[in-house]
């Protein structure tokens, strides 16, 4: 597992333990020692909203931080059930006129 400093973690099946991107301003946390393994899921569950604790060059811990709120989504404002209702009888009352205007116009009434 790579971390960067600002806690955002990539992770390679293929290189558990080693710097496969070469960027050396990367943290190495090895995947195969299973003393990292509760670092290893504390970094998954928290990144990148935690504070790395570096000691020799290393990550030792992480400190979980706050996450930001998530953002409300912007919808839009529908129709009050009462304007519903009322372009429903609107609608209502345009077809009963309809019908009846067909209705003088073939002579049924």
């Amino acid at each position: 597992m790579l971390v960067n400093k600002n806690g955002l973690f990539l992770i390679s099946s293929l290189y558990p333990d080693t710097n496969w991107v070469g960027d050396d301003s990367l943290y190495i946390v090895d995947e195969t020692k299973e003393e990292n393994q509760e670092l290893i899921q504390k970094i998954k569950k928290h990144a990148p909203y935690m504070e790395l604790v570096i000691e020799d060059g290393e990550i030792i811990d992480v400190i979980p931080t706050d996450r930001p709120p998530e953002p409300k989504p912007d919808l839009p404002k529908g129709p009050t059930v009462g304007e519903l209702q009322k372009q429903i009888l609107e609608l209502q009352e345009y077809i009963l006129n309809q019908e009846y205007e067909k209705l003088l116009n073939e002579g049924g009434m």
